[in-house]
């Protein structure tokens, strides 16, 4: 996050002596400065993270009786809802706030949790 946010700046001494330190380095990633703020990064941030939470949540199973539900019942059915609808825009938020590299990471992040939690169950119901 630093190296994004005071600006890509290098150290010579740092290199091998067989290393050249280049002249510029690129910070623009698909035509988004990566340094700037992105809106439309922030935006597919909160909504893959969206898409990640809803495949990773547990289904909270819905109750048939009439008895009102246990204080630990309610309380995981409150929790889900805040992480499925609230961390989505928590994350949009940040992802705006600060540079669009923070975004694009989340991006990815959420893109191989959702690879990871199909190709999990695809295994699990193989083995069924």
């Amino acid at each position: 996050y630093y190296v994004f946010l005071a600006g890509l700046k290098f150290d010579s001494s740092l290199l091998y002596s067989f290393v050249h330190l280049p002249s510029s380095v690129n910070s623009v990633f698909f035509g988004i400065d990566l340094v700037k703020k992105s809106l439309i990064l922030a935006l597919l941030a909160g909504i893959s993270q969206y898409y990640q939470i809803r495949l990773s949540l547990p289904a909270v199973p819905q109750k048939t009786s009439k008895e009102p539900l246990s204080f630990q019942e309610e309380f995981a059915k409150n929790m889900n809802v805040q992480m499925k609808y609230i961390f989505p825009f928590l994350v949009i938020f940040i992802s705006y706030s600060i540079s669009s590299a923070i975004a694009l990471y989340w991006i990815v992040s959420n893109l191989f949790a959702i690879g990871q939690e199909l190709y999990v169950r695809r295994k699990t119901k193989e083995l069924k």
